[in-house]
């Protein structure tokens, strides 16, 4: 019982770290840099009017697709630990019944 508080937080930190290791990725991909860039660039050279706008990138489709699965593994995982965390708080609750019946008898 003493893990009980930290398994139930531990889908938690699971979807922040998750989370994150996306966004880093997001962030860190060459799609994301490259193309604003030579939008950019060709803007300044040919004139913005000339320039077309950026080809859509899949890195951002590729960040949401595991944003939403990081949430739904989050929601499945939370829902196991908060039904595990009441199952143990019942088996408390009862030992502690038979304790108080035990002692008061």
């Amino acid at each position: 019982m003493p893990d009980a508080p930290f398994s139930s937080i531990q889908p938690l930190f699971r979807l922040m770290q998750s989370n994150m290791s996306l966004i880093a990725e997001f962030w860190l991909s060459p799609e994301v840099w490259l193309q604003p860039l030579s939008f950019a660039q060709r803007a300044v050279t040919q004139g913005p009017a000339k320039a077309s706008s950026p080809p859509p990138s899949d890195a951002f489709s590729r960040l949401l697709k595991g944003l939403m699965e990081n949430y739904f593994r989050f929601v499945t995982e939370a829902t196991h630990s908060g039904a595990n965390l009441w199952g143990q708080a019942e088996q408390t609750a009862q030992q502690a019944a038979r304790r108080v019946e035990a002692a008061a008898a």
